[in-house]
């Protein structure tokens, strides 16, 4: 018996991930995949616009810190597995939209006026996003495209044209850093020296599930990754005040005190491989064995402060 067309189901509309699978396999259809990108893209600048995140009204308690961000990562979510995917399977063509992507997050953290605790959040999902698609190229040891994502140049302050432009993990780890203790408000966190990192943690986990079937090694990938970060920007730091070592803390910083310590293990990985280590080989530390052990050693008394 056929039913009435009133009765029968609409058919779901494929997801964004969907989309871009079919878009990534297909290299004549880049077109198309920036015509995706730039969809998703828009729709979620304008759900993080300041029109939607006022940086100043609501007090930064409790309630009001949870409600942003859990609208933050409603702001993106469709953009998340776009940029895991991008990050997992894009050619240069995906190197590029990456970087769009990035870059215009960032447009929508500008310092300006307002309670600081809501200006510095403005870089929350810019975080996210860095994470996605960091954790994504380093599992797939995609290391030219991890520095590519680390790296890339945005304006220090998105509301002065005479910004200078800095490696975009600068000024996000740093803007974040200042109100990372409010992560202690979702529920959770309370307790945990690092609420940030254990959140994204908690809230990538699924996704990367889902999207790579990472598994049981989500966590080592998660910890990889954010050991390299926090290095590229102890190098970043040092080269702009020499001498000055400093990264946000992560995960890895109550690990350093477990026998197994992500940083001991990427750096004898690094010594093992010697110069082909592959995050030398893509330009990361200059490119240099030698650079990199001396900012090694710097982070190595830095992290054992923490």
């Amino acid at each position: 018996m056929t039913l009435p067309k009133s009765a029968q189901a609409k058919p779901v509309p494929p997801s964004v991930a969907d989309r871009a699978k079919k878009l990534l396999a297909d290299p004549a259809k880049r077109i198309d995949l920036d015509a995706l990108v730039n969809e998703v893209l828009g729709a979620a600048l304008d759900a993080l616009s300041q029109e939607k995140f006022p940086p100043t009204g609501d007090n930064p308690d409790k309630e009001n810190f949870s409600k942003r961000i859990a609208a933050y990562e409603a702001a993106i979510a469709d953009l998340l597995p776009l940029v895991i995917l991008l990050a997992r399977w894009g050619d240069e063509e995906g190197r590029l939209q990456l970087e769009k992507i990035i870059a215009r997050a960032a447009e929508t953290a500008p310092d300006g006026g307002g309670t600081v605790v809501w200006l510095r959040l403005r870089w929350y999902p810019v975080w996210m996003l860095i994470y996605a698609a960091g954790i994504a190229a380093s599992a797939a040891q995609r290391h030219a495209l991890l520095g590519a994502v680390l790296t890339l140049p945005v304006p220090e302050d998105a509301s002065q044209a005479s910004s200078p432009l800095k490696p975009v993990v600068l000024p996000a780890s740093s803007r974040l850093f200042d109100v990372a203790d409010g992560f202690k408000w979702l529920p959770g966190h309370e307790q945990q020296r690092v609420p940030l990192s254990e959140h994204l943690f908690a809230q990538l986990k699924p996704l990367f599930d889902e999207m790579l079937f990472l598994g049981a090694g989500y966590e080592r990938h998660f910890d990889r990754f954010e050991v390299v970060t926090a290095l590229v920007i102890a190098d970043l730091n040092s080269r702009e005040r020499e001498g000055h070592i400093w990264a946000p803390p992560g995960r890895y910083v109550w690990k350093a005190e477990r026998r197994s310590n992500p940083f001991t293990a990427l750096h004898g990985e690094a010594e093992a491989a010697g110069a082909q280590w592959p995050p030398l080989a893509a330009g990361l530390f200059k490119g240099s064995l030698a650079h990199f052990q001396k900012v090694a050693e710097g982070f190595g008394k830095y992290l054992s402060r923490w």
